[in-house]
């Protein structure tokens, strides 16, 4: 099947940067999703599956209509704009069941489209040498989106707030001690090395009291990495709405 001309016109350096941010933001938040996630049931992943499944195939029913560049930039720019929804949502509404539900819910509908975006921005992109640019540009966005979050997770760690948290229940005594050995990070500080302080060791911090920690210490990370994220899908979406033109313009 050929795809249709219309009225619009792709501008091929501005689509090789989009998708590098495109890939960029997927690296850099790919790892945070299993921490959001975390309070879902399993059954959820399953019916999820499945909704997905009729809803590729809901979308493929439609290529005849929908195979064309303007509902390409429709259905992209509506999907970049659900995952900002998401992403402002989770900060504004931070952890729960309900809004790691919503958050799933957010990305599986941007999923259903996923196998129309890949067939559509195949058939755009005739030339060789613009798909080879395309497709390094997605992974040289990928690698830098996994060496940044990696170094944004290392300047996080637990808040003295978190340490009067019901789930941690430690005591006065270890609390205080906690924050006399703080080594203070960018945001929060990191938790003592117990190995390697064996005074800290005789407090008697419990496994499950330094699993609550190191729980954490991941959520504190995944959160704050989302105003990150928050700033690249800005990008995403200005480099997208950047990417296509009217011919008449």
């Amino acid at each position: 099947m050929e795809l249709k001309i219309h009225n619009l016109h792709l501008n091929h350096k501005n689509f090789i940067v989009y998708k590098f941010f495109n890939s960029l933001f997927l690296g850099t938040s790919i790892g945070s999703i299993f921490i959001i996630y975390s309070p879902l049931e399993p059954a959820i992943y399953s019916v999820g599956g499945i909704v997905l499944a009729f809803g590729l195939m809901a979308v493929a029913s439609f290529y005849e209509k929908i195979l064309n560049i303007e509902f390409f930039y429709k259905i992209s720019l509506f999907v970049e704009l659900v995952i900002l929804g998401v992403i402002i949502s989770f900060l504004i509404f931070s952890y729960s069941y309900e809004i790691a539900l919503c958050v799933y819910i957010g990305y599986q509908i941007t999923f259903i489209f996923g196998s129309y975006l890949g067939r559509v921005e195949t058939l755009l992109l005739k030339e060789k040498s613009v798909l080879k640019a395309v497709d390094i540009s997605k992974q040289a966005g990928y690698m830098v989106g996994l060496l940044l979050s990696y170094i944004i997770f290392l300047f996080i760690g637990v808040k003295a707030a978190d340490l009067n948290n019901s789930n941690v229940q430690i005591s006065e005594t270890q609390k205080q001690y906690i924050l006399t050995k703080e080594n203070k990070l960018l945001i929060g500080f990191q938790i003592p090395d117990m190995e390697v302080d064996k005074v800290y060791g005789e407090k008697e911090l419990s496994s499950s009291q330094l699993s609550s920690l190191k729980t954490m210490v991941s959520q504190n990370q995944v959160y704050y990495l989302h105003y990150v994220l928050v700033f690249f899908e800005i990008l995403v979406i200005t480099f997208l709405m950047r990417s296509f033109r009217s011919r008449s313009g």
